[in-house]
């Protein structure tokens, strides 16, 4: 019974955030992932985030931040297929102190996979040539939530 946790935790992808901000007078979030999903492939994904409206309430403090962002990333799963993606989308971040905040963001968009080794296709006349690059388009699509905490002051 406890190896079932432990095959989930191995099936989980091990991810590293890095982030800076420009000094230019809007906000930019911008982040780098290097991800790894063990046993299979290893990529990155870099992107960024610009805030375009926000509202505060004055009484409680709370903020609402409308965001949007892009992102643009390659994967490599060996002997099967490289992938490049980039999409976009909008967030919402809702702050209700200093410390804690929650982001709900929906985005959209393109991923290209290119499979590895080499493929052939068969013409009308019988003859056989090598398709270069050959692979796949598919329309991705995202949702995400999370729960942020600060735990340095």
């Amino acid at each position: 019974m406890k190896t079932i946790p432990l095959l989930l935790l191995f099936t989980l992808p091990v991810i590293a955030f890095g982030q800076d901000s420009l000094p230019i007078s809007r906000p930019v979030f911008l982040y780098g992932l290097a991800g790894y999903d063990i046993p299979k492939g290893f990529g990155f994904t870099i992107g960024g985030a610009v805030p375009f409206h926000s509202v505060v309430k004055i009484k409680t403090g709370a903020q609402r931040t409308e965001v949007v962002f892009s992102e643009l990333g390659e994967y490599r799963y060996p002997f099967a297929n490289t992938s490049i993606l980039f999409n976009a989308g909008l967030g919402i971040e809702y702050m209700r102190s200093s410390r804690h905040f929650t982001e709900l963001s929906f985005s959209q968009g393109l991923l290209r996979t290119i499979y590895d080794g080499k493929v052939y296709e068969l013409a009308q006349d019988g003859s056989i040539k090598e398709r270069k690059l050959f692979g796949r388009n598919y329309l991705i699509s995202q949702v995400s939530w999370s729960l942020n905490y600060r735990i340095y002051k």
